[in-house]
């Protein structure tokens, strides 16, 4: 495992001829770029037979065309691991594919921001922001991934605290833009079904979120004290087809989010962050089934070196069945390279951790978990090329 990585490293580094992020005066053209090698080891599993490996790359890339300081054109390309592994089956460098995560445009006029393309529309704020490798598998559930959407969002100050206050319409990406170059992950449809999965921009999300300390968007790794408030309703798609079998009617999704973080520093140098996210999701993914999920973080950062801890728990309300709850526990330790390797790239991290997972009807697994990662930014614009 460890060999595989440090050899596979190598490919990494001829991403990162040029690095370091500034702010650049339009024209110009940002871009960012990320990637990570990661090994994970799932065993002493039941049933052991879904005991395996799993041995994937992942690359980003991020192209901000700035035609005028007010407004940009963003795309975002990414390549990674686009099918399910199956249970049991080890898996080395398999199943990568290549897909458009992100097209749209973004206008700002102080202080209301526009996004209008292909974009995650603001929602849950725990899958961007908890440490770790997998505290955020249930708080998935609710993400809004890949989204043909219209969103505002409107800044303003209160209490001392930055607020910004966001909506926004949106649908599934059924375009080609939902298949993948290489392997395939297939393109979505209408008849696929699935909550918000509809013609149209028929569903819609409204959150407000503040930060004591510092900006809204950066309140996880700057702000004193941070929180967010979500609720979304997306419209019922086309009947699934386990819905069919079963005669049953496929349901709209309502979901109410609520977020906290905040951020202490204890110590030169060491800081200690929290964040706990709560959900309840009626009718999750238009099924008639509901949600309860919990996400709690703890990092612990000093220097170059971030532990961090987790915990997250899915209850799911089934009708006429016995509730069923989900559970894991996730800790893990990153080490940063930013002086050592600053020729090579903007931020260089290597990471170890373990997971416990714990599934509805007896499934255990423990998940060992190593990962290499790499993250640059730059631009074309003026400020870059000034001396």
């Amino acid at each position: 495992m460890f060999r595989i990585l440090f050899a596979s490293s190598v490919f990494l580094l001829q991403l990162t001829a040029v690095g370091g992020a500034q702010n650049c005066t339009a024209p110009c053209l940002a871009y960012s770029v990320s990637g990570e090698l990661q090994d994970e080891w799932l065993f002493s599993a039941r049933p052991a037979a879904n005991e395996a490996n799993d041995i994937s790359p992942t690359l980003g890339a991020t192209l901000d065309f700035r035609p005028v300081d007010d407004f940009s054109m963003i795309a975002t390309v990414t390549t990674e691991a686009v099918r399910d592994r199956e249970p049991g089956n080890d898996r080395a460098f398999q199943d990568i594919g290549t897909y458009l995560e992100e097209l749209y445009g973004e206008a700002r006029f102080n202080p209301v921001t526009f996004r209008f393309g292909k974009f995650s529309p603001i929602f849950g704020l725990a899958t961007n922001e908890a440490p770790g490798f997998n505290a955020t598998e249930f708080s998935g559930d609710y993400d809004n991934e890949e989204r043909w959407a219209a969103e505002a969002a409107v800044s303003f100050e209160a209490l001392d605290m930055s607020h910004q206050f966001g909506a926004s319409i949106f649908t599934a990406d059924r375009t080609a833009l939902s298949e993948s170059l290489f392997t395939n992950r297939g393109h979505l449809r209408l008849s696929d079904g699935g909550a918000g999965n509809t013609s149209g921009l028929s569903s819609a999300a409204l959150t407000l979120s503040g930060c004591l300390g510092g900006e809204t968007d950066e309140c996880y790794a700057d702000g004193t004290f941070g929180y967010r408030l979500g609720l979304r309703h997306q419209k019922a798609g086309a009947a699934s087809q386990d819905q069919l079998d079963e005669g049953a009617a496929p349901r709209d999704e309502l979901a109410f989010l609520a977020a906290a973080t905040t951020r202490f520093e204890i110590a030169d140098e060491t800081v200690l962050r929290a964040l706990s996210e709560v959900a309840y999701v009626d009718h999750l993914s238009g099924e008639s089934a509901d949600a309860l999920i919990w996400t709690g973080t703890l990092e612990l950062e000093r220097e170059s070196i971030a532990y961090s801890i987790g915990y997250s728990a899915r209850q799911t309300f089934i009708p006429g069945a016995p509730d069923e709850t989900d559970y894991l526990v996730d800790v893990a330790a990153f080490y940063t390279f930013n002086e050592d390797l600053a020729l090579l790239g903007e931020s260089w991290k290597l990471g170890a951790g373990y997971t416990h997972l714990s599934a509805a009807g007896g499934e255990t697994a423990h998940v060992a978990t190593l990962r290499l990662s790499f993250e640059i930014e730059g631009n074309t614009g003026k400020a870059s090329m000034a001396k």
